[in-house]
């Protein structure tokens, strides 16, 4: 599932720190791992856009679940 974030410059700069308080780990390439979800962050500057790719997620965590995760990260 993909999920596309509307953010600021300024937000980018917090991404990481916020992965971290949430338990999660970040790896090169921008792979993601939080709470056993992992996925893959591309940042289109251009259009000040994050771009979400969920590659795998616990079979109990729902994506409601999952996006409501990502727009507390994120926004």
């Amino acid at each position: 599932m993909i999920y596309k974030v509307k953010t600021t410059g300024e937000k980018r700069s917090d991404w990481v720190d916020k992965i971290r308080e949430a338990w999660g780990t970040y790896g090169c390439g921008g792979v993601f791992s939080v709470s056993g979800v992992d996925w893959k962050a591309i940042w289109n500057e251009a259009m000040w856009v994050l771009i979400i790719d969920i590659t795998d997620k616990p079979w109990l965590a729902s994506w409601d679940m999952i996006e409501e995760k990502i727009n507390e990260l994120f926004k």
